[in-house]
Order: C-alpha cells, then structure tokens, then sequence
C-alpha cells in the first residue's frame, strides 16, 4: 500500500501501488517494478519469524485492562515516519516493539509497559581498527548495567561506497559495563567469511535498555580495513 504525503498539492508518495514500489531520496521522486523474493531462508531470518510470530501471539493474553495500560503509554514512545514526521505507535506495536528487544537481550516477555528511562552513559562511543586491523569499539564502560550493546554490521565494501547498505546483521551483543574497546574481528567473521584488507565496514551500535526493551542509538560509522 502507497503512502501519500499531502501539501498543496502531492509532495511524496512512498510504499506499494499495484506492483510497484514509490520512493523519494535526495534525486527525487521514483518509481520501480517490485521483484518478488522468498525471502533468505537462514536461520537467523527463520529465527526473527519466529519471535515475531511468538511475540504478536501473546498480546492476545492480554486483559483488556492490561492493553489500555499499553495503549496510554505509546505518547512516551514517539517514533519518526519514513516521511521524517513524528509518529505515535499502538499499544499493540508498542508491545510488540520492546518485547522483540527484550527477547533479542535473552529476557522473556514482559506484559507490564514501563516509561523509557535514560540511556546508559558510553562516553563518546566510535568504531575503529585496532593494532593488528581488526574491528573495535571504543566507549567508556558504564558503571552500573542499564542496557545492552548491541552492533550491527555491513558486508565488506568497497571503500567508493559513502551510503550506509540498507540491510546490516547483528554480529554482537555484550553488556554495557564490559571492558573497553571490545573487539569485534571474530564475532565479525562468524557472520561474513571474510574482512578483506582494503574494503570498507559500516557499523552501527544500539543500546537496549534492561527490562524496558526501548532501544536507543549509540553510534554509527564505518571502518576502513587497511
């Protein structure tokens, strides 16, 4: 389904219309025949079904009393549109939202929504290659564990590429106080096969906060292998 954007007249349209995918970017409006895929059938995608599917069964659990609470706390978590506006989710998409987080941190299911709290203080986080040019993340360790660190990364690119991909995988998770820099090379390489010299990463790390499951953004960049 298309989304339209209204102004005077129409300013963007995005999203599916009859085949086609509508977007807008920098160049301007465009349009392109949408390709059907069957998707990747690895097991992390068949995983991240899975717990979609077992996360979106559970608000069905729910009172009714209990989604009313979600529902009144979705202004607490705006979330910003492919458009670039402020937007307000629904209890449901709350739910589901910060459950997903807690499950990928190895929490189970929480049913009560709490208020998002302060991010955990990391100093001024930033990838890096470190002595033997492999992947690290330096930031200062927090003192108290509010949250995990979680890390995205890109395939190696080559070092022309200036846009981050649109798809990255996790390749880490550790807690917030654990000792700094934490070196990312082999958690890297479990995922890709290969870091070659003389390519570009894109990295992109988050914080998930513990038993609230909101997700903040803590760094992003990327890293040239030498």
């Amino acid at each position: 389904m298309a989304s339209i954007k209204l102004s005077a007249l129409v300013s963007e349209i995005k999203g599916v219309l009859n085949g086609s995918i509508l977007s807008h970017s920098r160049l301007g409006q465009s349009i392109r025949t949408r390709v059907s895929r069957q998707g990747r059938t690895s097991s992390a995608w068949t995983a991240s079904r899975v717990q979609l599917a077992y996360v979106a069964s559970q608000w069905r659990l729910l009172t009714a009393a209990q989604q009313v609470a979600w529902a009144n706390m979705t202004v607490q978590y705006p979330y910003i549109d492919k458009f670039g506006d402020s937007k307000i989710p629904s209890g449901y998409q709350l739910f589901c939202t910060l459950n997903i987080n807690l499950l990928i941190m190895n929490s189970a299911i929480d049913f009560t929504p709490y208020a998002p709290t302060a991010e955990s203080n990391l100093g001024a986080p930033f990838f890096d290659t470190n002595a033997i040019g492999g992947l690290e993340l330096n930031y200062t360790p927090a003192a108290v564990v509010k949250s995990i660190v979680v890390v995205y990364a890109s395939t190696p690119c080559s070092k022309g590429v200036t846009v981050p991909p649109r798809y990255m995988r996790m390749i880490s998770r550790f807690r917030d106080d654990t000792a700094a820099p934490y070196t990312l090379t082999s958690d890297y390489t479990r995922i890709f096969p290969d870091l070659p010299s003389g390519s570009r990463v894109f990295l992109r790390a988050e914080q998930i906060q513990d038993g609230i499951g909101q997700r903040y953004d803590t760094c992003s960049g990327f890293v040239d292998i030498p």
